[in-house]
């Protein structure tokens, strides 16, 4: 009889209402609650100074100026990057060149569809969203 099924209880602290059942009649021992995990909290960082005092060999000392290392090529990698950035953003802002045959959003009216869409020019895809001031899904978009 067993062979075709399995039991397994489980591990969460939860219980469901056939188990709280069983227990109330007597069927079942009440599940002990397992402790809470404790709450998880940041390690606190030590300063530099405190680091290279808690060093006791030279390895470790080479260890931490490895790390000071890393840390100001990070910083001057980030500063580097940070300016490319900045270049092409401001690059980007002077000049808007759109690739060939992408253009941008235009809203049109009821009386320029025909023109922008049924009569635009061969070769050019032109996507239309439709929607309607005021109804709900198109407020979403």
């Amino acid at each position: 009889m067993s062979n075709y099924h399995s039991t397994m209880r489980n591990a969460i602290p939860e219980t469901t209402e056939w188990e709280d059942l069983q227990v109330k009649h007597g069927n079942w021992e009440a599940r002990e609650k397992p402790e809470p995990p404790p709450e998880w909290a940041p390690r606190e960082e030590r300063s530099a100074k405190e680091k290279v005092e808690a060093c006791d060999e030279a390895g470790d000392l080479s260890d931490l100026e490895d790390d000071f290392d890393d840390d100001r090529f990070m910083a001057q990698y980030r500063e580097a990057r940070l300016k490319e950035l900045r270049m092409k953003e401001e690059a980007a802002a002077r000049v808007k060149i759109l690739p060939q045959g992408h253009g941008e959003p235009v809203f049109i009216k009821r009386d320029e569809f025909i023109k922008h869409v049924t009569e635009a020019e061969h070769g050019t895809w032109v996507v239309v969203f439709l929607f309607q001031n005021g109804h709900e899904g198109c407020e979403l978009m």
